[in-house]
């Protein structure tokens, strides 16, 4: 028979596997930790069936190469590893709350352990996550403490990747699953629910694991069974196939590589790059995407050359996503970046990637631009999407090679797709806005337009629904009056207004005559002047409102 690197096939507990005397670790290649809260219900959802049914449950294949400084290298199993630890960690730091002397068993035979040949070294850790996890699942996870702390504690982080703060909400799911489990238990009850959880697990749920010959022999039976369907991501088949490109100066890429997730510890690396290419090479699919990747970049200099562009994209695209005033120095930059979220958080960063090297005047033109052209063109038409995205990834590689030097003539480029002011104010007198946070932008900035008095703004404001969307006793007599189409009608533009202050939901909820004494209160608001003397409220009085809105929308939102 063939010799394909796979030998010693066990069947083993978890508590076997996790008994032994040594650490399993995350290797290079993995990806960081990635199971959500489906993942995490099904794990419980098992685990108490099996506690239930008194039998064991098949909790599938782990395979594992030799150990390399007294660690073993997980090549498959690590999501479900760390998932189990993390439940572990959770009974142990409620055990330690009620003073339960079992959690230093719990604590010392599965999480972190004591080495019976050499006791004076210090405790390692049964579980060695990847860099970008590794520091922070022994802080938060696998060091004890009592479980409202470290959740306090985790409040006080500022800075926290995408990844790690998934292991956290792991850690408070279970946490939550047991405190509502456990509400009505007494502390032995409690204890004995605990214990039995963490028995389960460790007893009944069964792998059968194999190990590998080599590290060779471990990378391809990695990559072999993410070919087969393992849900691995654009960034983790990415950093693979660059490591692998790399040879023998893969531990260089990988630090490059590190450098560039640490400046997008809070962002879509899967996004980012699919950007990236849009702003650099053309439309692809994201399905596409490594294999468009793969076919320019072949040899190890090229692989660095990727590396140190991704890098300086990377601090852009950050920026551009979190904007702040000591990365683009402008406050009005930051200001229509903001704006600019508000309308669309993708589809223009492909352009603005390319834009952001403009002189600072041109890309403040550049957002303005954006801010009119996507709002005509997504928020009110809702045209399609593939042809914008192509005609910025154009814009923006014209960007890129010189073709294109100014926002004047993106201005042109964009005009062939301009909805003109009389298809505007067509598609805008018949639109329904449902997202709140547009909403308040839209009328803030028709508001703005008639008034210019920011002041106002520092008061707490609050979307209002005339006729609301839970109408009381004499709404609902004047609806059926009239004929009224609520439905239909509610999130109408016409029928959205802002109010400042502390409004009573009571109050939004009354009939249209009580309401005017609050449209009056709000006197710094425009927008509310047509309402102060409304006499009725059916749907030629919301389109009307809805046609003057337009008007005023048609001159504040233009390229």
């Amino acid at each position: 028979m063939p010799n394909i690197g796979i030998r010693n096939y066990q069947q083993q507990t978890l508590e076997q596997l996790l008994k032994k005397n040594f650490s399993y670790e995350v290797p290079y290649f993995q990806r960081e930790f990635s199971w959500g809260k489906d993942d995490w219900d099904d794990l419980l959802e098992d685990t108490i069936k099996a506690m239930k049914e008194k039998k064991g449950h098949f909790f599938g294949f782990m395979t594992f190469s030799e150990a390399q400084d007294a660690a073993i290298p997980i090549i498959e199993g690590q999501q479900r590893l760390t998932t189990v630890s993390i439940l572990l960690s959770v009974a142990r730091d409620l055990l330690l709350e009620m003073d339960e002397e079992y959690w230093k068993r719990l604590n010392e035979e599965y999480i972190k352990s004591t080495d019976i040949l050499n006791p004076e070294t210090p405790p390692f850790f049964k579980l060695i996550l990847s860099e970008m996890n590794k520091d922070f699942f022994r802080k938060y996870i696998q060091e004890e403490d009592i479980p409202i702390k470290k959740i306090e504690k985790y409040k006080t982080e500022k800075k926290v990747n995408l990844s790690n703060d998934l292991i956290f909400k792991c850690y408070k799911f279970f946490y939550d699953e047991f405190k509502k489990k456990t509400e009505k238990m007494d502390n032995k009850a409690t204890k004995n629910y605990l214990i039995e959880i963490v028995r389960t697990v460790l007893r009944e749920f069964i792998v059968i694991t194999a190990e590998v010959a080599d590290s060779y022999a471990a990378y391809n039976i990695f990559q072999t069974l993410n070919d087969r369907g393992l849900d691995l991501t654009i960034t983790d088949l990415l950093k693979i196939y660059l490591f692998e490109k790399a040879k023998n100066s893969w531990r260089d890429a990988k630090e490059k590589w590190d450098a560039i997730r640490e400046i997008l510890s809070v962002v879509n690396t899967n996004a980012f790059l699919r950007h990236y290419w849009l702003s650099t090479h053309g439309v692809v699919q994201e399905k596409h995407l490594l294999k468009e990747i793969a076919s320019n970049i072949k040899t190890q200099a090229e692989v660095f050359k990727f590396l140190e562009d991704l890098k300086g994209e990377a601090e852009a695209y950050e920026a551009l996503l979190n904007p702040k005033i000591d990365y683009w120095a402008n406050k009005s930059v930051v200001d229509l970046l903001n704006e600019l979220q508000i309308l669309t958080t993708q589809m223009t960063l492909p352009l603005l990637m390319a834009g952001s090297r403009l002189q600072e005047k041109e890309f403040i033109n550049l957002l303005k631009l954006c801010i009119g052209f996507t709002f005509r063109y997504l928020t009110v038409a809702e045209a399609e999407h593939k042809v914008l995205e192509k005609l910025f990834s154009d814009i923006a590689i014209g960007l890129r090679e010189g073709t294109i030097k100014s926002s004047e003539q993106i201005k042109k480029r964009l005009s062939g797709e301009y909805h003109d002011d009389d298809t505007f104010m067509k598609l805008f007198a018949k639109k329904e806005i449902k997202v709140a946070k547009v909403a308040k932008y839209l009328l803030m900035k028709i508001d703005d337009f008639l008034s210019q008095d920011k002041e106002k703004y520092s008061e707490k404001i609050t979307l209002e629904h005339v006729l609301p969307r839970n109408p009381d006793k004499e709404w609902i007599e004047y609806i059926k009056k009239f004929n009224i189409e609520k439905d239909e009608l509610v999130n109408r533009i016409g029928n959205l207004t802002l109010l400042i202050g502390k409004v009573n939901k009571e109050a939004q909820n009354a009939f249209f005559t009580k309401k005017v004494h609050l449209y009056k209160k709000n006197t710094k608001l425009i927008i509310n002047e047509p309402l102060k003397e409304i006499k009725s409220w059916t749907k030629q009085d919301i389109e009307n409102r809805q046609k003057w809105l337009a008007d005023k929308a048609v001159q504040i939102w233009r390229i």
